[in-house]
């Protein structure tokens, strides 16, 4: 434990230090995750609530020796702050081959994580007030590592944040927030893509999950009954209703209600303190925690992302979360899921050649926006600031090295990148997070997997010892800073066929505009296509968010 749990008066609390203890603590048993809905190995979510509350635990993994000092690897698990664990990750291989120790830290989701409301913010402290309880739950673990890592041979002044997805976007937020200065010194971004939100937002999601919380309970009929009722309660009775809530109820209110599976992402909340405002106005102010980093994106982002996309019926039919289809004329995408799994053909389900165009457009036109929206907005503005600014494109997985449909349907898809940045692709450990993305692991691939995972960690283990990813001697290609000159070096290409890696520094940028003018170009099919079903995960839509003007300026 890092900390105690967030439970009773404790909940929407700062986390507090653990209770301390005597002697060694055994600890031979995964913590419980913190509560979530169950989600299954495809992502899909379930109605029915897991977890617990007492959830602030972390893991640890280190080398086989008696050695000290090693850098540490602090890992913030991905899942839309919305769901994940610890569990999932196993990082023995990383820590063997790398030579590090390697931390995953387990924190508050979704309703529990990022909250906020008027009166959970009378008698609340600055952090408290925040609403940002998952991300004040990092940074205690920070603080914990800071304390304890040294018993475990870890060097407390040379630690790297790094995360996947929604552990992406919390490392970015140990880089804006003031409160994380000086606890980590380096950190990895992957494929990070999400936005915060304003207080005013966040007091919105807050209200609506009190009114379904009062229909949950038989004190209102509808919506409406629910609100009036809520405009006369107190700031106290409010909270007392918040705080009387069951841990499965609070999930049930915040996903909608009974039968519904998927809460709100747990976005960031600007209030001020914590999070000082918008992360790419904050990056563009230059008051940050400037720290090596190392940033990027894989090629085709979207590809497994757009197979959670469903027909209404399918939805109710099953009981399965997944994305509504915004045009009931679309294949029913989730059936891809069967695809990849060898349990369907792919005809079947994209069944004309334009329905395949559309698939590959709309996951080619999706990865530039998450690369443009995620990644290379944000490290040309950090390299006004700070040199030690590293970017990657992970384009492992199409068609030509990964046979049937998880080539097609997937591609470089969002969370491919995990196994071989953790020494996993290669060998046993693949996890089951990684299970989806990874299927199509063969034989034949085999040797350019092992090829591309150990050039991977030899720039991932060079950067967690020294800040830069390079190390003469290794004969791989140098992995550049990135440059905001026309024509300098941008993102290093990560890549393999089925016998060799191809890495290779590329000097093309992209921007939100570079590609809404590609799009322009395509075809009207192609363009609401990708608008449809691309604009929830890479903020398509212009004045959505606005990457030239900064929407929040307290950070300036």
């Amino acid at each position: 434990p890092f900390a105690s749990p967030p439970v009773g008066s404790l909940r929407w609390k700062a986390p507090q230090p653990p209770a301390p203890w005597v002697g060694t603590r055994t600890t031979i048993e995964e913590p419980a995750m913190c509560v979530q809905n169950e989600t299954l190995p495809t992502w899909i979510m379930m109605p029915n609530a897991t977890g617990s509350e007492d959830c602030l635990y972390l893991n640890i993994y280190r080398p086989q020796s008696d050695e000290k000092n090693l850098p540490v690897y602090f890992w913030i698990h991905g899942g839309a702050n919305s769901s994940g664990d610890a569990g999932l990750y196993n990082l023995e291989n990383l820590a063997k081959r790398a030579n590090v120790v390697a931390v995953v830290v387990q924190y508050r989701l979704n309703a529990f994580g990022w909250f906020t409301h008027p009166a959970l913010r009378q008698t609340s402290t600055s952090a408290e007030s925040s609403g940002n309880f998952g991300t004040l739950d990092q940074i205690q673990a920070l603080k914990w590592v800071g304390e304890n890592i040294a018993a475990f041979g870890g060097n407390p002044s040379n630690v790297t944040v790094a995360g996947e997805s929604a552990g992406g976007h919390n490392t970015m937020a140990m880089i804006i927030s003031p409160l994380a200065k000086g606890l980590f010194h380096r950190a990895i971004m992957e494929s990070g893509g999400m936005v915060s939100e304003s207080v005013s937002t966040a007091d919105q999601t807050s209200n609506r999950t009190i009114d379904t919380a009062l229909i949950m309970d038989g004190t209102a009929e509808d919506m409406a009954e629910a609100k009036t009722v809520r405009l006369n309660m107190t700031d106290g009775q409010t909270e007392q209703f918040l705080r009387q809530l069951s841990a499965s109820d609070l999930l049930r209110a915040i996903s909608g209600g009974p039968g519904n599976a998927a809460p709100p992402l747990g976005n960031l909340i600007e209030d001020g303190y914590v999070i000082p405002g918008d992360l790419l106005c904050t990056i563009e102010s230059g008051r940050y925690n400037k720290v090596p980093i190392i940033a990027g994106a894989n090629e085709t982002e979207v590809g497994s992302i757009n197979t959670l996309f469903c027909s209404a019926e399918h939805q109710q039919e099953t009981g399965q979360s997944c994305n509504l289809l915004p045009d009931e004329a679309m294949p029913n995408y989730i059936d891809l899921l069967e695809v990849v799994q060898g349990k369907r053909k792919l005809d079947d389900v994209l069944q004309t050649v334009t329905d395949k165009h559309l698939w590959k457009k709309t996951n080619h036109y999706g990865g530039l926006f998450w690369r443009a929206a995620f990644v290379d907005e944000l490290l040309r503005r950090m390299s006004k600031h700070q040199d030690d600014v590293y970017g990657y494109s992970f384009n492992w997985g199409e068609e030509d090295v990964r046979p049937g449909g998880a080539g097609f349907v997937y591609g470089a898809a969002h969370a491919l990148e995990i196994p071989f940045f953790q020494g996993n692709a290669d060998g046993p450990g693949i996890n089951e997070f990684d299970w989806q993305v990874a299927t199509g692991f063969t034989d034949r691939n085999l040797p350019g997997r092992k090829a591309l995972t150990t050039s991977i960690i030899s720039y991932i283990a060079q950067f967690l010892w020294t800040g830069n990813p390079n190390l003469a001697g290794t004969g791989l290609p140098k992995w550049q800073r990135w440059s905001n000159h026309v024509g300098g070096p941008k993102a290093i290409i990560l890549d393999a066929d089925v016998r060799e890696a191809n890495i290779k520094m590329d000097t093309t940028e992209v921007s939100m505009a570079s590609v809404r003018h590609a799009l322009e170009a395509e075809s009207q099919e192609v363009q609401i296509h990708t608008r449809l079903l691309s604009a929830p995960y890479a903020t398509y839509e212009p004045g959505h968010y606005d990457y030239n003007v900064c929407r929040d300026t307290r950070a300036l």
